[in-house]
């Protein structure tokens, strides 16, 4: 496991300034994501109060706002897709070029499939891993606490309330973030081993015409594909409790904190 990390960091060394520039557009966007609701909540102000002069000067921010946000969500997807398509076709190539020095004996107990699975689909996680899955994992922890931060500026008791119900969000994505991992390991080793037999079909295929064993090679093809379909409905049942569960947090905090503020406010 020390190994697999370490050859992971070793990109980040390696495209350091692409990394840094990513860096900026996070906390880029975590600032606009706090810039929002000032912008929301001071506008209405000014509005309500005809306040024309102030209306006009927050209005301007507001388009600055829409300009950054753009920017900055342009700048963040391309960035991360270059990582990802960096880290992709680096490890193909130093992937493939190992396979081409491994002993004969190695391809005799190995599928071709399966090989040529791990060139492709794993790599392919392993990409996006290096470049959106890995920049959510540090955003999201730095938004709650900016957030927090902001809250506290605000409404102290407010900030109390959400921080209480934090615990119980990370101890939902834990829950289902482990059965999600399980299930996605046991998908890609099934899709591997349907790719694999759809290889070693399509190069035997005249031994299958030969013998008259289409409905055999169809069969058990058909079962390959079964678990892969049960694997994607489990996979679709723990998304549909994660996402159900964030949400019904989610709104429980913002009960909360309007029945909280509507009750300090009188």
């Amino acid at each position: 496991m020390k190994g697999i990390y370490s050859e992971l960091f070793a990109y980040v060394k390696k495209k350091k300034f692409t990394y840094a520039l990513l860096m900026i557009c996070l906390f880029t966007g975590i600032i606009l994501d706090l810039v929002l609701p000032w912008f929301m909540m001071n506008i209405t102000d000014s509005a309500l109060d005809g306040n024309t002069k102030e209306f006009r000067f927050i209005l301007i921010i507001g388009i600055l706002i829409l300009f950054f946000t753009f920017a900055q969500n342009y700048f963040d997807v391309l960035i991360k897709n270059y990582i990802s398509s960096f880290v992709r076709n680096n490890l193909r190539l130093r992937l493939f070029d190992h396979y081409l020095k491994l002993p004969m004996q190695f391809f005799s107990k190995t599928k071709s499939g399966e090989n040529s699975s791990r060139i492709i689909n794993d790599v392919n996680v392993v990409g996006d891993l290096m470049g959106n899955t890995l920049i959510s994992l540090i955003q999201g922890p730095l938004v709650a606490i900016a957030a927090f931060i902001f809250l506290i500026n605000i409404q102290w008791q407010l900030a109390l309330i959400c921080g209480l119900i934090g615990p119980l969000i990370i101890l939902i994505g834990k829950v289902f973030g482990t059965s999600m991992r399980k299930i996605s390991g046991e998908l890609q080793e099934q899709v591997s081993q349907s790719q694999s037999y759809i290889q070693e079909t399509m190069n035997n295929m005249p031994f299958v015409r030969t013998y008259l064993i289409g409905n055999l090679v169809a069969e058990k093809f058909g079962g390959l594909t079964k678990k892969i379909f049960n694997y994607d409905l489990q996979k679709g049942k723990v998304q549909a409790a994660l996402q159900g569960s964030s949400q019904a947090v989610g709104f429980l905090t913002f009960l909360i904190a309007f029945g909280l503020g509507a009750y300090l406010d009188r």
